[in-house]
């Protein structure tokens, strides 16, 4: 019963039972509840033997001696400290871990109130419409030579056409190369 105690309360309760029973006269030597060892005092109270040997050494150290520690006496102690200190105390690494989490929630958040104001576009949209763009300047540049061709002497015109048409291609195979690099992650 005592591994499940969670909050000072169910410390208490179990306290509580260990009292009524002995004085309802259930014919249980107060040995009953004395152990030799820190290993036995950390597994009934399902903590690490570490923990334990740091009650023994703390300002407010743990009761019994080496050989002989009751039981019954170290959760009275238990709940005394809990009461004081709030509640059962988390491992660091516990406190570290759950305060990660907030502050990964708190971002995600943030990045939603930003979305949500129009700060940030996803980056399938962003790539759609930088695709549109690029797709409206390719037309518009493919669209010159027969523009500028029609302005030129004819007796130049099919080789200055045909000139232009091989630069632009050029231009828009490059840039098409830099766009297929760059999705790639390069």
């Amino acid at each position: 019963m005592a591994l499940a105690a969670e909050t000072p309360e169910d410390l208490a309760a179990v306290q509580q039972l260990w009292t009524e029973r002995e004085s309802a006269g259930t014919g249980e030597s107060v040995g009953r509840w004395d152990v030799k060892t820190l290993g036995e005092v950390a597994e009934f109270l399902g903590v690490e033997l570490v923990t334990v040997r740091d009650w023994r050494t703390g300002p407010v150290p743990m009761p019994g001696t080496p050989g002989r520690y009751n039981l019954k006496e170290i959760v009275a102690w238990r709940c005394d400290r809990l009461k004081t200190s709030g509640g059962i105390q988390k491992p660091k690494e516990v406190l570290e871990l759950e305060l990660r989490e907030k502050q990964i929630d708190v971002a995600k958040k943030e990045l939603a109130l930003r979305k949500s104001r129009g700060d940030l576009v996803s980056r399938v949209a962003a790539r759609a419409k930088v695709y549109e763009i690029l797709n409206d300047a390719r037309c518009q540049l493919e669209a010159i030579p027969g523009i500028v061709g029609a302005r030129v002497n004819p007796d130049f015109r099919d080789d200055l056409v045909n000139e232009w048409e091989q630069q632009i291609g050029l231009i828009l195979r490059t840039m098409a190369g830099k766009a297929e690099a760059s999705d790639s992650g390069g």
